[in-house]
């Protein structure tokens, strides 16, 4: 069951103003979600919500929206408030303590979004879910993932994108269409990139690529090991910049245990990760 009635496919617009949803929970992984999410934001004049749920002992790193523009360029120093709404962004920012899922499932029901972008910690185990994965699952917007200690796709110092190289599991043509609008919305959004893509293909069937994805500079590669170990290892001999899968929640009872395909690649991959649901 989702729990939001209003998630988007953000590809179907072109590269329109997003408006993204940042929730702030963990102490250890909170400035590189933050750097990337007020980055699409910004690119696209769109509006950035930060829900930060973080403890008194866990905000030790400032989230300051000025101060990371003014070191971009994008603003002059000691900039205002209203120096960020002529610059074409909007910003909310909540600051709430008490239960974190409850603050942030109740702002994800409030409004609706285009894009989450969260932090989550790696791990393993049975049905070991940080609160990033749960909200992923459990509202099934369009997430980016942004690991602890994973490689960042935009540079903090200077808003710099750097998407050279993105992975896209190919499992049969039910995805690919998505897949491929997602690849160009990036291209779009960020129109500076020029970013070769790994088409990672598993399956019997290899499905009808399409003008559109031909259109890519793209290269393809087949698996002849498991799809999560095949992923792993496509992402590290290309120094991948971004993963971009898509999920249809879980599928089996073994999924319940372990999570699902994306789920298990987010625990142990070393660069962000965009997650969609077609429905």
């Amino acid at each position: 069951m989702s729990g939001s009635s209003c998630t988007a496919d953000i590809t179907s617009t072109g590269c329109s103003p997003l408006n993204v949803i940042l929730p702030v929970h963990d102490s250890e992984n909170s400035l590189l979600p933050f750097i990337h999410a007020l980055k699409l934001a910004y690119a696209t004049k769109g509006e950035l919500e930060i829900v930060d749920v973080r403890t008194d002992s866990e905000s030790t790193v400032y989230l300051g929206v000025r101060a990371i523009l003014e070191k971009w360029g994008v603003l002059p120093g000691c900039s205002s408030r209203a120096d960020v709404l002529s610059a074409g962004l909007k910003v909310k920012k909540i600051i709430k303590d008490g239960n974190k899922k409850k603050e942030i499932v109740k702002r994800l029901l409030r409004h609706c979004h285009d894009l989450l972008v969260i932090g989550t910690n790696n791990h393993s185990g049975f049905f070991g879910r940080d609160l990033a994965e749960y909200l992923a699952d459990y509202f099934r917007h369009t997430t980016l993932f942004i690991p602890a200690g994973a490689k960042p796709f935009v540079n903090e110092n200077n808003g710099s994108v750097s998407l050279k190289t993105i992975l896209v599991p190919i499992k049969n043509g039910r995805y690919l269409p998505y897949l491929v609008r997602y690849v160009k919305l990036l291209s779009s959004i960020f129109p500076e990139i020029k970013p070769d893509v790994i088409a990672l293909h598993s399956g019997v069937d290899f499905p009808d690529l399409g003008d559109d994805f031909r259109a890519l500079d793209w290269k393809l590669e087949t698996i002849n090991e498991s799809l999560i170990d095949a992923i792993l290892r496509s992402a590290s001999a290309h120094n991948t910049d971004l993963i971009i899968m898509a999920t249809g929640g879980k599928e089996s009872l073994s999924e319940y245990f372990t999570g699902t395909s994306t789920m298990q690649v987010l625990h142990k991959c070393n660069c962000p990760l965009l997650s969609f649901t077609t429905h």
